[in-house]
């Protein structure tokens, strides 16, 4: 085989990859929450409530969908578009191996959705984009950066990541905005030798969200393996 061949195979096999593992799904036939759907995020906005879910087409090809509640008694919710509104990255490493955990927020300029993405190495990181007020459109924005202020001993200081230098690792959150525009984060971060514990973070701009010197308790009331996370906003706190 040629040089010219060689290299004709290898883009063939690339494409083939990429048809197999980003293209939608129903172009190849299916519906892209066919195998399982979790990690429902509900939202009120203007046009009514909105369920934002990640759907998989297979147990490794998820997506986020978009469902719109029922107009009449007896109605379900209903799926609309039927295809996915936010698809795992191409070429941005957050996503490319899927999304987890949604948490969505309507503001003035739209609909803010995050979600914990994984990279092929399933390393989690906390993603945001934003859409319209629909929820239809989205555009992938950086991921939620937070700064710690206290220096953390050199055996526990994590390597710089997307999301900043935290405390632990991220493994479940929920967020709310105020009123007055000020985003608050609850986090749960797991640490070598204290267990996952719950974190404050607060900040009018995703790029600088501070996080609290402290955890909001001191002890681990995590149990482990938990398997789903939620939090709603209560007071100056969460729930």
């Amino acid at each position: 085989m040629t040089k010219r061949n060689v290299l004709k195979a290898l883009a063939f096999l690339a494409g083939l990859y990429f048809v197999l593992n980003f293209f939608l799904p129903e172009k190849l036939g299916g519906d892209f929450d066919g195998y399982e759907v979790h990690a429902p995020a509900p939202v009120l906005t203007a046009e009514g409530p909105l369920l934002f879910y990640t759907g998989l087409y297979s147990d490794r090809l998820p997506a986020i969908g978009r469902l719109v509640a029922p107009t009449g008694a007896g109605d379900a919710w209903s799926r609309s578009p039927d295809k996915p509104v936010i698809q795992r990255s191409v070429f941005v490493p957050d996503d490319q191996a899927g999304m987890q955990q949604l948490d969505a927020v309507s503001a003035p300029d739209g609909l803010h959705l995050f979600y914990m993405g994984a990279d092929r190495d399933h390393y989690l990181t906390l993603c945001h984009a934003v859409g319209n007020a629909s929820g239809t459109a989205w555009e992938k924005k950086a991921p939620v950066t937070f700064t710690y202020a206290r220096p953390l001993p050199p055996a526990t200081q994590p390597a710089q990541h997307r999301n900043g230098v935290l405390p632990g690792a991220l493994e479940y959150f929920a967020v709310d905005r105020s009123d007055d525009g000020a985003w608050r984060f609850l986090l749960l971060l797991k640490t070598t030798g204290k267990g996952t514990r719950p974190w404050l973070a607060t900040g009018t701009d995703l790029s600088n969200v501070a996080l609290a010197d402290d955890p909001l308790i001191p002890t681990d009331i995590i149990p482990l393996n938990a398997t789903t996370f939620d939090a709603r906003p209560s007071g100056d706190g969460f729930d």
